[in-house]
């Protein structure tokens, strides 16, 4: 894919950023996450990257389920 999504599920923050993500894309999405955490309930849960074909950590991939 050529974008960076958050996924939020309430417990962890993941920004997954695809191969074809832009260099600013790259380069923002955990501040992009951080400012969307700012305006939730639950501002302080941990963030973490997700790189497009490098392995998936299973809280990750429950997220879909």
């Amino acid at each position: 894919t050529n974008d960076a999504f958050i996924v939020d599920s309430g417990i962890a923050c993941f920004v997954w950023i695809g191969k074809g993500a832009s260099p600013d894309e790259r380069k923002k999405g955990l501040e992009f996450a951080h400012n969307y955490l700012m305006t939730t309930e639950h501002p302080f849960i941990p963030v973490t990257s997700i790189v497009e074909g490098k392995p998936e950590r299973e809280d990750f991939k429950a997220c879909f389920h």
